[in-house]
């Protein structure tokens, strides 16, 4: 049975009227008024009715919607099809456009370091906390509107465009509704969808502007008023919640926001001759992870609705005759030239620095992807907390483009929880500021507190030009990790390890993906047998390392990434080291470790390239290949790589799933794994890793010998939760022929 209503004795026995007293018929053919309410992801449900009004021919003359369904109703109004906005609907990477990030391609290669791993990331003002009206500002989903409505720019007046439309927010200030029908029709659509404490408010015409579904989240009074004869009503919205239904502090504030909504609820209803109620209550205004399954119930409920739809338009066609109506063609990519720029928001920064970061001519064409991605560019810099634009259009056929900029604090707190086998329980907390002492530099303090103590700073000064820019990096690192030794894949004692370096980088990036650069840093490298083995090492090495290097990045995120590549080539030259260690031999004797390995300056090379894609939405399959070796030495322990583990925790780690960390020691590598990771379902997906590798394939006199071989392999279960991932790995090693396991939760330092 249809849910919903159909009124006035049903529309369809009233056109039969119409035609058989002809002498009746109103002169003039009745208006079709659309309202699609507010109902956040279950909003996506409407795609399904406009679906069924396009394949009737059921044309519409006004539309009205609220939040979600002043989206829909807008890119419907603005002449998209219901299969468009089906289409790009699809297509969109909901966690990406509700998030307060932007795509990690778009960031600089010194911010991809820092990106996505802090679970709070909160301003710090004036030595507090400054919490902003909203959790989201959301700069994707700006860029998202400004790149489907930019086929419009140049329409302020909302009746003019192909569909005459309306949408609804609240005023802050005093409670009200806000009837918006001119502007920038991105901004309104932003200020309609304003969840509080969701997203941040925004400033339109003098008013902070919040969700209208506070007050009219299914504004079908509106419509009428534009003119509609017949009104055709889309609700996904639940209404008030049971008392028994609300289970925690914000449920009960959101049921208070929306009381006066819903007091004015029946009047708005009653405003429908078709009224489609649709079913889909198990849903909430977050479930963006089941949007597939909101949209195909939206067009099963379509299918419905289709035959009275059809009906409608074939009694009008029959009165009034066929009506005239061609929806424009939506050219996507097309280009405008900017001729003028006008910058305001900006106080920490320059417009010289933003405009160098953007890299936007003026007198040149852009499509509005072109567009996107220069402000994307500018706000992988972490400078802006929001950048959107406007497009004014030039008596001479160009355009202005006015941007608004919202800068970021210049100093931020950051936060997240950590925990995996080999380091334990640890808390990450994070202090970045910029433009401190100096323009264009960003000063980071990290510190992972726990059982095992990791501290991190690091200076960055940038130095701009166009096209690129070249960035001086002064850093330095404490750990204090505790190591499992391994004699024959059988743990066999455990070490105290502490690494400090300081050390200095110049590098050169150019576009978001590709920096090179040399270095210079002095280490010092510590061991200290806590459960001793035989001939225990004791001790420490001081010396000097300089570097070349080469880093590529295309990477979508850091943590469980969809597609891209990473890789990273280094070659270093260890020289003036300054040895006091010592091997402990039977009966506690202390022989000098000069005496029996070389401590000879030698040269270090090591590559890593990983890379992943995904097939079909859910599949994604990805290669990591490591390779290392360091030529004329044999110092046990200090410059050695570490061979074992999934997640990189410690100094000189190769990953190699099937083995835990540490688990062999060698100056020579060369591994390949292959991976596949399956989402089963939104939040919840598994891991399955195979690789092998080579090890020890190299003399110390530079020559090669047999090398050894290693298999292992690892299957993972894990579940994204606000924390970071939460994985359970088993894993099994050919050589070791045992199986572990591993447990990793949030993000490691």
């Amino acid at each position: 049975m249809v849910r919903g209503r159909i009124i006035s004795t049903t529309v369809i026995l009233l056109f039969t009227y119409f035609s058989l007293s002809a002498q009746s018929v109103p002169a003039t053919r009745p208006k079709i008024g659309l309202v699609l309410s507010g109902g956040g992801a279950k909003g996506l449900a409407h795609i399904g009715i406009l679906k069924a009004l396009d394949s009737a021919g059921l044309h519409i003359d006004y539309i009205t919607g609220t939040s979600m369904g002043s989206i829909i109703g807008a890119m419907y109004a603005s002449g998209y099809s219901a299969d468009s906005i089906l289409q790009i609907a699809h297509g969109i990477d909901w966690d990406m456009l509700l998030s307060n990030q932007s795509q990690m391609r778009s960031y600089t290669m010194e911010e991809k370091d820092e990106y996505g791993r802090y679970t709070i990331e909160l301003p710090f003002v004036s030595g507090r906390f400054k919490f902003s009206s909203g959790l989201l500002e959301g700069e994707e989903l700006w860029l998202k509107f400004s790149e489907l409505f930019f086929h419009v720019y140049k329409i302020t007046n909302f009746d003019s465009l192909p569909i005459p439309f309306k949408c609804i927010a609240t005023d802050l200030s005093n409670g009200k509704a806000v009837v918006i029908d001119s502007g920038n029709i991105v901004t309104a659509l932003r200020a309609s969808m304003a969840i509080p404490s969701v997203f941040t408010a925004v400033d339109y015409q003098g008013k902070k502007l919040v969700d209208g579904g506070l007050i009219r989240n299914f504004p079908a009074s509106d419509v009428k008023k534009m003119g509609a004869d017949i009104i055709v009503g889309s609700d996904v919205a639940q209404g008030l919640k049971s008392p028994d239904k609300l289970n925690s502090p914000i449920e009960v504030l959101l049921q208070i926001a929306f009381f006066k909504e819903a007091e004015l609820r029946p009047s708005e209803d009653s405003l429908c001759q078709v009224y489609i109620k649709h079913d889909i209550e198990k849903f909430t205004s977050a479930s963006f992870s089941s949007s597939s399954i909101i949209i195909d119930s939206g067009i099963n409920m379509g299918r419905r609705y289709y035959p009275y739809f059809k009906k409608i338009a074939d009694s009008l066609n029959a009165l009034y005759g066929e009506q005239a109506y061609v929806r424009p063609v939506i050219k996507r990519d097309s280009s405008i030239i900017i001729d003028s720029m006008q910058i305001s928001g900006l106080r920490f920064t320059d417009e010289s620095f933003l405009k160098n970061m953007m890299r936007l001519d003026l007198h040149e064409a852009y499509t509005e992807k072109d567009i996107s991605k220069r402000i994307r560019m500018a706000f992988g810099t972490r400078y802006y907390n929001k950048i959107t634009y406007q497009l004014m259009p030039l008596d001479s056929g160009h355009c202005k483009i006015i941007l608004n900029i919202a800068e970021n604090p210049q100093s931020f707190a950051k936060f997240s929880l950590n925990y995996n086998r080999t380091t334990g329980v640890s808390a990450v907390a994070n202090l970045t500021t910029r433009d401190w002492l100096f323009k264009k530099t960003r000063d980071i303090v990290t510190a992972n507190l726990g059982d095992n103590i990791k501290v991190r700073a690091e200076h960055m000064q940038l130095f701009g030009k166009k096209g690129s820019w070249k960035v001086l990096l002064l850093d330095g690192s404490y750990e204090n990790q505790e190591l499992t030794i391994y004699d024959n894949f059988r743990a066999a004692g455990l070490y105290q390890q502490r690494y400090s370096h300081l050390g200095a980088k110049m590098q050169t990036s150019r576009k978001r993906s590709l920096t090179f650069g040399v270095g210079a840093a002095y280490e010092w490298i510590h061991y200290h047998p806590k459960i001793p083995v035989t001939e225990s090492l004791t001790g420490n090495d001081n010396q000097w390392n300089v570097m070349a290097f080469f880093k590529f990045n295309t990477l979508d995120k850091p943590t469980l990434p969809l597609k891209g590549i990473r890789t990273e080539l280094s070659m270093n030259y260890v020289f003036k080291q300054s040895p006091n260690a010592f091997l402990l031999a039977e009966d506690s004797v202390k022989i000098p470790l000069e005496d029996v390995l070389n401590f000879s300056n030698h040269v270090g090379l090591h590559f890593f390239l990983e890379g992943y894609k995904t097939v079909r939405g859910r599949n994604t399959f990805s290669t990591l290949l490591q390779a290392g070796a360091l030529f004329n030495n044999n110092q046990i322990l200090f410059n050695d790589f570490f061979i074992g583990g999934i997640n990189s925790v410690i100094h000189n780690q190769v990953l190699f799933a099937g083995l835990p960390e540490a688990s062999i020691i060698t100056p020579s590598y060369l591994t390949y794994q292959w991976g596949w990771r399956r989402s089963w379902f939104p939040s919840i997906y598994s891991i399955a890793r195979a690789n092998i590798g080579w090890y020890d394939f190299l003399k110390q006199d530079n020559t090669f010998q047999n090398p050894k071989w290693l298999t292992g392999y690892s299957a993972t279960f894990g579940y994204t939760s606000p924390l970071g991932p939460i994985e359970f790995s088993v894993m099994y090693s050919d050589q070791s022929k045992k199986v572990s396991t591993y447990v990793n939760v949030g993000f490691a330092f």
